[in-house]
């Protein structure tokens, strides 16, 4: 009987290999593709392995089977990243013929593609692992938003080891070339199959195809796999950074982005009606315009006052290093005094983060979430509203001031057509005396500033950018005592302290001039950044947001914690102007705002983003999935999870409306 199997078996193996001959799987025209898949897939398995190694604090609350999911459902993303720079050798090595097999010239040339692949994965692995340091996440849209910046190019060659890369990547290079010479050809058996050979290459190129789809059902992979959790930082463990760069170049060249791609939306009419009932103050009309929906007239029910304003954005600085919103003591001692006798927004939030998200949300009180920011569209050039271009109906002198170069973030043809009459950079700056290489210091910033709002022959309005809390973190060699002992990244605690420096400076000089009395100083910041908000949890978005005006609302010092936003900066500035304005703002006046109306609307990373209602309770997005995260945000770094489906539902509904609302605005 054993015997009697052992003749089937034995025939079956003959017609298996009378059929395909000896062009089976280890034959080099499909060993070639195997070794680079192996190659690209280990490759892309270790830079996750290296960053939970070289960052465990950002891991350390998840069990080891979660960080093991992770890596397994790691794998789907780096299979199509592997099938994907397989597709060209492939190409070379499948028409192939055997004598051209046999060539070394050839075996060489296919060899060098498979190094250069490899090469190429490698780069871009290390370029991840250093971006996921410094962003708390995978390499995205920012790489084609900023790398033709110069000084972006500086930072990176003064900043990270690049040169080092580059010749890891040489070797690299090398190694892949020999191994794919090697192990991918090595020896070849005679005899031929063309049959066999066409059976094989259809398997292969179905499963590379297959591997590339990434999916066998109705839609291809997407980064919504990766959310198996509410971890928005375990989710970018799960995915690779080309993966996401393959999705960002898709997004920002080729795709319009519009929720309901993303996210399960309610219908454009209660979208809009729930948005509308969102932002409506007590004193609003709405104009039922319908080109935009949100535009009213706001009536703040005070005479007119035309105060100078001096709105000063700060450069990374997240409640993390200001001692007054429960963060480290010692780093901003200045602010933390203005704080004292000024009104501080203690619960506010930033919509995004990057300075130009925080810029849009600020000056034009819109959210800036999906897709590409405002400031960067041509579409916004000349068409977007700004406190600017409201102040400029009353008659304000409106001016930027920035110490770097005009055309980054489009800052120049965003605010110079959108209502800001003077723009000052680097070029125009009266005071020069510590450049780096974004540009001037904050210093210089202020004092610059100073000599223009002397100049003003009528009220003003000014916007500020700081910009010395940024890499590269170079700052004046000026000594500050007492610097705090507990700090652990002595370089940007050093820049943290010399910001406030410079604003104290400021405050102080500015109490001399003749404008003082008559002018509102509001300072809020950009975004979260820095080495202590690398997570970009619902928590890490919340930054300072102080009004001070000693003259005009007095020096008793008072808080308000009321959940707001970016967004509400310019209407409450408009509400200290009084008068009545039209607007479009996706915010309103927190000074007299009822708490449960407050909410903030934050965009985490390109796929994630936080909807924060009155009382804390904070809504993950998820992309391309019907299912939220609900949790209970406490100050000042508490998340809890919630288990409840109808708030869930109802949270995850306004949040969707609004987002659903922005491509009507």
């Amino acid at each position: 009987m054993m015997r009697a199997r052992f003749l089937i078996m034995k025939n079956m193996w003959r017609t298996f290999r009378l059929l395909v001959g000896r062009e089976g799987p280890l034959h080099p025209r499909f060993r070639v593709p195997a070794v680079l898949v192996v190659m690209v897939i280990s490759m892309l398995s270790l830079v996750r392995l290296a960053i939970v190694i070289a960052m465990p604090e950002r891991f350390e609350a998840f069990r080891m089977g979660t960080i093991l999911q992770s890596f397994l459902t790691g794998l789907h993303f780096d299979i199509v990243i592997a099938c994907m720079v397989t597709v060209p050798a492939l190409a070379i090595v499948l028409p192939a013929q055997r004598h051209i097999l046999l060539s070394r010239v050839f075996q060489w040339i296919s060899g060098a593609y498979s190094g250069f692949a490899v090469a190429l994965v490698f780069f871009a692995c290390v370029a991840d692992f250093f971006f996921f340091q410094e962003f708390g996440h995978r390499l995205d849209y920012k790489v084609f938003t900023y790398i033709h910046y110069d000084y972006v190019q500086l930072i990176i060659i003064n900043q990270f080891p690049l040169f080092l890369t580059i010749a890891a990547t040489a070797v690299v290079f090398v190694a892949g070339t020999v191994i794919t010479r090697c192990i991918g050809f090595g020896r070849i058996q005679p005899g031929d199959s063309s049959l066999g050979g066409i059976l094989w290459s259809i398997l292969i190129v179905c499963l590379v195809a297959l591997g590339i789809r990434g999916s066998v059902g109705p839609k291809p992979i997407n980064t919504g796999l990766a959310y198996f959790s509410s971890s928005p930082v375990l989710a970018q463990l799960t995915l690779n950074g080309c993966f996401t760069l393959r999705e960002a170049f898709v997004t920002v060249f080729y795709r319009d982005v519009a929720p309901a791609k993303y996210y399960d939306v309610p219908s454009d009419d209660d979208a809009l009606l729930t948005t509308k009932q969102m932002v409506a103050g007590q004193n609003d009309r709405f104009l039922d315009d319908w080109h935009n929906p949100l535009r009213r007239v706001t009536q703040t029910d005070k005479p007119r006052q035309n105060y100078n304003i001096v709105l000063v954005i700060l450069e990374s600085l997240s409640w993390h290093y200001i001692s007054a919103l429960g963060g480290k003591n010692g780093l901003m001692p200045n602010f933390d005094e203005l704080a004292k006798h000024g009104i501080l927004m203690d619960h506010c939030f930033s919509v995004g983060e990057r300075t130009t998200r925080g810029l849009g949300g600020i000056v034009s009180g819109f959210p800036d979430v999906l897709g590409e920011s405002i400031t960067t569209r041509s579409t916004s050039i000349g068409s977007f509203l700004t406190l600017g271009s409201i102040l400029a109906r009353r008659d304000y002198q409106t001016m930027f001031v920035y110490g770097g170069q005009p055309y980054y973030d489009h800052r120049q043809s965003f605010l110079g057509s959108n209502g800001y009459n003077r723009l000052v950079f680097e070029k125009e700056f009266s005071s020069r005396t510590f450049r780096t290489p974004l540009g001037w210091c904050d210093g210089d910033l202020f004092r610059s500033a100073r000599t223009v709002f002397c100049e003003a022959k009528k009220p003003f309005f000014a916007t500020l950018l700081t910009l010395s809390f940024h890499r590269p973190y170079e700052v004046p060699p000026i000594n500050f005592d007492p610097m705090p002992t507990s700090c652990s990244n002595k370089k940007q605690c050093r820049a943290i302290r010399y910001v406030d420096w410079a604003l104290g400076c400021f405050i102080e000089n500015a109490s001399h001039a003749d404008y003082f009395d008559d002018t509102i100083f509001v300072f809020v910041a950009d975004s979260p950044g820095g080495y202590l908000s690398p997570e970009k949890q619902p928590e890490d978005f919340r930054i300072p947001f102080l009004i001070y005006a000693p003259e005009i609302i007095g020096t008793q010092g008072r808080r308000i914690s009321t959940v707001c936003s970016q967004m509400d900066v310019s209407p409450t500035i408009l509400s200290l102007l009084g008068g009545n304005y039209e607007h479009c703002f996706f915010g309103s006046n927190v000074l007299k705002r009822q708490p449960e109306k407050g909410f903030s609307v934050i965009r985490a990373d390109s796929n994630v983003h936080y909807f924060i209602n009155g009382s804390g309770l904070t809504e993950m997005l998820m992309p391309r999935s019907q299912d939220g995260h609900l949790f209970r945000l406490e100050v000042p770094d508490s998340l809890e999870p919630i288990e409840n489906e109808k708030q869930n539902r109802a949270l995850q509904f306004k949040a969707t409306s609004l987002l659903l609302s922005l491509i009507h605005i």
